[in-house]
């Protein structure tokens, strides 16, 4: 039921990268950071098995805010030739 309810937050944050829009190029690194968080969560995760199926559907949500970085990036390009 926990993982249901981030699933929620995962949504308000996307709004909040649309108006981060300089700081989302910044957000790729921390983005790769993560993952490596992810792995160390499976270790726990083998102990807590109910635990562990609710974190990999948060692992599925979590690549797909990373392909929304990419697609706002490619959409700065365009700005950034117009400034110049």
């Amino acid at each position: 039921m926990q993982g249901t309810g981030n699933r929620e937050q995962g949504t308000g944050n996307r709004l909040q990268v649309t108006g981060y829009r300089e700081q989302g190029t910044g957000y790729r690194e921390q983005g790769t950071g993560y993952r490596l968080q992810v792995t160390g969560y499976r270790l726990q995760v083998t102990g807590d098995r109910e635990q562990g199926t609710g974190n990999r559907e948060q692992g599925t949500g979590n690549r797909e805010q990373g392909t929304g970085n990419r697609e706002q990036g490619t959409g700065y390009r365009e700005q950034v030739t117009g400034y110049r």
